[in-house]
């Protein structure tokens, strides 16, 4: 995730959408304009630019596409989640459900292949409605999500998901068994050596120690935090760097090249001035 660079991908997503619209390639300008909004409206949020995303559906559902138009079910989901994060709006909620809804029926119908979407699609679900206070729904959709990582055998998601399933337990009072569940999850970021789940983990537990007044282990984890979230920066800081390197070296290139065809053009040009001279 540290090595992605946007810039770099909308580059290229709007070349390949100019070369799909010039061939009339409608499921590669489906490709490209759900590229481009995802880019545009989920990481760099700019939600005025959502109909990027509209767009890209509006084609999707043209010929029936069921990955397709799952995909863009569930991030218009996250795209309405992130407004009733903010607005706390019914309506919002709504529509955030609705899309979820939609892109679980949708890859009811699909294939082995689609159906692995179940437990990020189910996930989702379960973060909407922890987002409402409503814990209980939140702990059964996330449930349905974990159960669905562990048959597939997707140990990283799986302790993700179970990370979040102890936050949810102990909104309910759950404390016990909210601290249970996370020490399995440190104990597998150790293992794996997943600074991610490791910080989340860290996090949780300095919490959850602090609320039942053990301040000897909250001040253990709370280290630990601090430790990695050092490291992740340092590791996030470097990978910029990198990119920015490769980026400016991405660029001398295509100048290079766009610099040699012109000298080759001229050399052309050249030459055949040469031959109309000596006709």
């Amino acid at each position: 995730l540290y090595n992605i660079n946007f810039f770099q991908a909308l580059k290229y997503y709007y070349k390949a959408y100019k070369l799909n619209d010039s061939i009339n390639d409608k499921r590669g300008l489906a490709e490209s304009l759900y590229n481009i909004g995802w880019i545009k409206v989920m990481q760099q949020k700019n939600h005025k630019e959502v109909s990027y995303l509209y767009r890209s559906l509006q084609l999707y559902e043209e010929f029936n596409d069921l990955n397709g138009k799952s995909s863009l079910y569930h991030t218009l989901g996250q795209y309405y989640s992130e407004y009733y994060l903010y607005g706390r709006e019914k309506k919002y909620f709504d529509s955030a459900y609705l899309y979820y809804d939609k892109a679980i029926k949708c890859i009811k119908k699909g294939d082995d292949r689609i159906r692995r979407q179940y437990p990020k699609y189910y996930g989702s679900l379960g973060d909407l409605f922890a987002l409402s206070g409503d814990f209980n729904s939140a702990i059964f959709y996330k449930q349905k999500s974990i159960d669905f990582h562990l048959k597939n055998g997707d140990s990283a998601r799986y302790y993700t998901n179970l990370d979040d399933l102890a936050e949810y337990h102990f909104m309910l009072g759950n404390t016990d068994e909210a601290i249970k569940i996370d020490l399995k999850c440190y104990n597998y970021g150790t293992r794996a050596d997943k600074k991610d789940i490791l910080l989340a983990t860290s996090n949780h537990l300095n919490n959850f120690y602090y609320y039942k007044k053990d301040i000897s282990k909250a001040y253990k984890y709370l280290k630990e935090k601090m430790i990695l979230k050092d490291s992740i920066e340092k590791d996030l800081f470097s990978s910029n760097l990198n990119d920015i390197q490769n980026s400016f070296e991405i660029e001398k290139r295509e100048a290079n090249i766009k610099q040699l065809k012109q000298d080759n053009l001229i050399q052309e040009l050249k030459a055949k001035q040469n031959k109309f001279a000596l006709f």
